[in-house]
């Protein structure tokens, strides 16, 4: 009766939870689809009449199919206290003649666990041209999920962050590009001009601001994808003309930061690893000789754009310097600030 079934053998939480049964068209049935309401809710379904569509606490019950044989639906998901929780789904497949047939999956749903060590002092000796770094911060991982975090620096902390002069270069060369290749494809395609105008000006707002983990921008950013991924849908020339725009972008402006990323290869490899990313790890540091103090805070999202509470912080820099620029400051890669762990190694 029953042909195949797909549940996911994971989410990360607050993301959905895609579901499809597929059965004998044949044979009319009743769909029931039972989890935690806790943590779990329906958010949409497909193939279903209005009134084919019954719920009360962690049971779903689905009928009056507009083609027999098929129905998809999406579960959202909750943020959960613990990083990993095992969410129960059963799904029971009700032929009218009276046969039945019932699937159980666990699902486990994860997240991230930020913990950070911070040091009393952090030590920074440049000499000869050769920069070293004793007590750094450590960003522990103790779920499974991936963090993203982001550094940002108070107005009257001693410590300023820049963007690197080659990376200012490159997303200067990329916006022109994207936004001439995106000026082409609005007259290819005029029908997604609202959609690509609200694209550019999220690229733009990036671009400009760096630090882009408010609730508004996640909400916009969310909103255009979904756009996006309607009209990729509807025409597939649109997507390939898209990707091609993109792609060309970025490939004309690549020049212009590629021996910046080199130096990067070897940090990358670590914090993928640990599950952390410094969304503005290629930020430049600038310090002056001497005591400095960085004030600011550090946000945590993750892939799911879920937002963590900030971190506030207030660590001393000490800085011991033979040689220095002409200015008496000197400039180091935010991500030496840091190291990265993980409860799996």
């Amino acid at each position: 009766m029953v042909r195949s079934v797909f549940v996911p053998d994971s989410r990360i939480q607050g993301a959905d939870i895609p579901v499809h049964i597929i059965w004998d068209e044949h044979v009319e049935t009743t769909v029931q689809v039972l989890f935690p309401s806790k943590t779990v809710f329906p958010r949409e379904v497909y193939n279903v009449k209005e009134d084919g569509v019954s719920y009360s606490n962690g049971s779903l019950l689905l009928s009056k199919f507009e083609v027999n044989g098929y129905v998809g639906l999406l579960l959202g998901t909750k943020m959960c206290d613990e990083p990993e929780v095992t969410c129960p789904i059963e799904i029971i497949i009700r032929a009218l003649d009276g046969r039945s047939t019932t699937i159980r999956k666990n699902i486990l749903l994860f997240r991230p666990e930020i913990v950070i060590k911070w040091p009393s002092k952090i030590s920074i000796i440049c000499k000869e041209g050769h920069v070293a770094l004793e007590n750094r911060i450590i960003i522990v991982n103790e779920g499974p999920g991936t963090a993203i975090v982001s550094l940002e620096a108070d107005e009257d902390s001693d410590v300023i962050i820049k963007r690197p002069e080659e990376i200012e270069e490159f997303l200067e060369r990329f916006r022109e590009a994207l936004n001439e290749n995106l000026d082409e494809l609005k007259r290819q395609f005029p029908q997604y001009t609202n959609t690509i105008d609200e694209f550019v000006s999220l690229v733009a707002y990036v671009i400009e601001y760096q630090e882009v983990f408010t609730e508004e921008y996640l909400s916009r950013v969310d909103k255009v994808l979904k756009e996006l991924y309607s009209a990729f849908n509807d025409d597939e020339d649109f997507a390939l003309s898209f990707a091609d725009a993109m792609v060309s972008a970025y490939f004309s402006s690549l020049p212009f930061i590629a021996l910046h990323f080199r130096a990067l290869l070897e940090y990358l490899n670590s914090i993928i690893a640990h599950r952390v990313i410094l969304s503005n790890a290629t930020s430049l540091l600038v310090l002056r000789p001497g005591l400095n103090k960085l004030r600011g805070r550090l946000t945590i999202t993750d892939l799911a754009h879920n937002r963590y509470r900030p971190v506030d912080f207030l660590v001393n820099i000490d800085v011991d310097v033979t040689d220095v620029t002409t200015d008496g400051r000197i400039e180091i890669p935010l991500y030496m600030l840091f190291s990265t762990s993980s409860r799996r190694g």
